[in-house]
C-alpha cells in the first residue's frame, strides 16, 4: 500500500519503478535474523523527533522513491544517492538506457567520505522494509551509528511531526 521504496525489491506499480536489484540478495531468513539480533537499531518517530529538538548531528535518508521522496518527506531528510543515480534510473526505467545504474556502486560512492561513526536514521513507508534494508546495507559499509524508522512516514505525520511538501511549479504561458 502506498509509494514503494527505492531499497525495495518490486516489479511495476502503475508505472515502471526501478528497485535495487542487490537486495534480492539478502534472504528473508538472513534479513529477520540480522534485524532480530540487533533490535536496538530501530527508532521511533518520537525519539527522531527529539533528537530533531536536541539538534543532534545526524544524517536522515528517505528509503523511498525520489518521486516519494519530492512528494512528501520528513524535514531535513535527502534521498541517500546523488541525483545522478535518481536521473539514470528514470531513463533505464523509460527504455532509454540499455541497463539501470549500478546501485551498490553508487551507495558505495556517495558514503565513501562519510565519518563511519556518523549516526545515520533511515525512513520509508509504514509496512515497508525499505528502510531496514538501507540500514543493513550501511552496517555493511561499516558504518557504526544505523537506526531505521520502525513506523513509518505515515506515523511521523500523524504526530504533526515536520514534514517537506513539494510545491508544484508553475508553467510559463
Amino acid at each position: 500500500m502506498g509509494a514503494k521504496g527505492i531499497f525495495d525489491v518490486g516489479g511495476k506499480v502503475g508505472k515502471i519503478k526501478l528497485f535495487w536489484a542487490f537486495f534480492s540478495v539478502i534472504s528473508a531468513a538472513s534479513c529477520g535474523a540480522l534485524l532480530a539480533a540487533e533490535p536496538s537499531e530501530a527508532i521511533s518517530s518520537d525519539e527522531l523527533r527529539h533528537l530533531q529538538l536536541e539538534k543532534v548531528d545526524l544524517i536522515l535518508w528517505d528509503a523511498r522513491d525520489k518521486d516519494s521522496f519530492d512528494a512528501s518527506h520528513i524535514q531535513g531528510a535527502s534521498l541517500p544517492l546523488d541525483d545522478a543515480f535518481y536521473k539514470a534510473s528514470e531513463l533505464y526505467a523509460k527504455g532509454f538506457l540499455p541497463e539501470a545504474p549500478d546501485a551498490p556502486q553508487a551507495l558505495k560512492e556517495r558514503v565513501a567520505p562519510l565519518d563511519r561513526s556518523k549516526l545515520i536514521v533511515t525512513y520509508c513507508n509504514r509496512n515497508c522494509k525499505a528502510s531496514e534494508m538501507l540500514a543493513m546495507q550501511l552496517k555493511k559499509l561499516g558504518f557504526t551509528q544505523v537506526r531505521w524508522m520502525e513506523e513509518g512516514l505515515q506515523a511521523w505525520e500523524e504526530k504533526g511531526y515536520p514534514v517537506a511538501i513539494e510545491v508544484p511549479k508553475l508553467r510559463d504561458r
